[in-house]
């Protein structure tokens, strides 16, 4: 299922289950971001403001202890445009390659919202292929379309247990998102020039892996009832 399917507003899902050890259990969140970056001439890439961004709940430690957290992003984009040969000759499209990146940041990045300022910032980059132009002639002054729908793609982050207290409270972690595109191109002869739209959605979701708080077993409670009676049984023999 595509993201596409949940338009609206921001959806967060919630999950509990029985990890694989004894004691150990997981809670999920999930939340998602639609957006439109949209530009003429070249590949998109808008979400550079520092307003695009996912918010995700913190682990409530009352719960137990954390053991591993994992974050997954998931890339959803439609694109659609032409390649046109402007040239008065013909031009070889030997490649044309596009993918557009998309990047879930670390919490507390505020900028400068550029593929320089980002640098060694990123926790997960999503890749959804946008364009892939197959090797062609195009004659002068002729264009050839592409429109691509449902391109994803997924990445995956563990978080390294000393940055645990940042994701662990009251109150919701904060990840803003950064796209970028990746080209890859090989032409002989001419000029070529790239038409394109496109519509992206990202989601995140995060995972937490914890050890349960201790609770008395029924076994346990039951025994310790009992020794409690036998005492006070003694007691009033002695009395």
């Amino acid at each position: 299922m595509t993201l596409r399917t949940c338009l609206g507003a921001a959806v967060f899902a919630f999950g509990l289950t029985a990890a694989g050890n004894a004691g150990a259990l997981t809670i999920s969140y999930s939340s998602y971001y639609p957006g439109t970056p949209t530009q003429t001439s070249q590949i998109a890439t808008d979400w550079n403001t520092g307003t695009q961004s996912i918010t995700l709940p913190k682990f409530n430690t009352s719960l137990g202890t954390l053991t591993s957290i994992s974050i997954t992003l998931f890339a959803d984009a439609n694109s659609s445009g032409n390649v046109k040969n402007n040239n008065t000759g013909s031009v070889v499209v030997n490649q044309w390659i596009a993918n557009l990146e998309v990047d879930l940041l670390n919490p507390g990045f505020s900028g400068p919202y550029t593929p320089v300022g980002i640098f060694g910032q990123t926790l997960a980059t999503a890749y959804p292929q946008l364009v892939s132009v197959t090797p062609q002639v195009l004659t002068a002054g002729t264009s050839v379309g592409y429109s691509v729908t449902n391109q994803s793609a997924s990445a995956a982050y563990s978080v390294p247990s000393a940055s645990f207290a940042t994701y662990e409270g009251a109150g919701n972690v904060l990840f803003h998102l950064f796209t970028d595109t990746q080209t890859t191109t090989s032409t002989t002869g001419g000029n070529l020039d790239l038409t394109q739209t496109t519509t992206a959605y990202a989601e995140g979701t995060i995972t937490y892996t914890y050890s349960a708080a201790a609770v008395p077993e029924p076994v346990s409670v039951a025994l310790l009832a009992t020794g409690l009676l036998g005492l006070g049984l003694v007691r009033r023999r002695r009395g």
